[in-house]
């Protein structure tokens, strides 16, 4: 019985991943591979799924996480906005952090908080997250018509939702 106990207490203290050269990163669920280049100005994504970081960049982490908050942005604010007008809710502010429990947050008065690190997630995963928070602009709970709402604009939220509690661990694994 306690055997049992200590294997999946084990199995939850995950190894850290440090964010440096040779690393292999999820962005968008696509695994890419960190790669210093001599002739490169600035981090990019480049073919074959990898991030090219400019040789003379001190910290990797650092600067990777700066390159990827950027680009979640430009990718989540435009959906957000798409998908309020959906439901037509104004959005009051968007921000970007990085929670240690939580995926999302919505006030009442209309804010919408994203862990950046949801660009590590597949897009149908981080749309899920999205429409689960806009749909608390509707419905401040988890009752039946919260979840209606969100059945109506995300059809399969339910294997998303599974994806990202199996999976959120290992996204949280990556040390910037």
């Amino acid at each position: 019985m306690n055997r049992d106990w200590i294997h999946d207490q084990i199995n939850q203290c995950l190894v850290p991943k440090i964010v440096k050269e040779g690393l292999f990163l999820p962005v968008e669920g696509n695994l890419y591979e960190i790669v210093v280049k001599k002739n490169c100005s600035k981090i990019k994504f480049h073919e074959n799924n990898q991030i090219f970081i400019p040789e003379n960049i001190s910290n990797i982490g650092k600067e990777v996480k700066t390159f990827l908050l950027e680009y979640c942005k430009s990718i989540m604010i435009p959906i957000i906005s798409k998908k309020s007008n959906l439901i037509q809710k104004k959005i009051r502010k968007i921000c970007f952090k990085d929670t240690k429990s939580r995926w999302g947050s919505c006030s009442s008065t209309g804010s919408i908080m994203l862990n950046w690190r949801l660009i590590m997630v597949p897009s149908s995963v981080y749309t899920y997250v999205i429409i689960h928070e806009l749909a608390h602009l509707v419905h401040m709970n988890h009752g039946p018509l919260f979840w209606k709402l969100v059945q109506e604009l995300s059809p399969n939220y339910s294997k998303d939702k599974d994806w990202l509690k199996k999976n959120s661990q290992e996204i949280r694994r990556y040390i910037f």
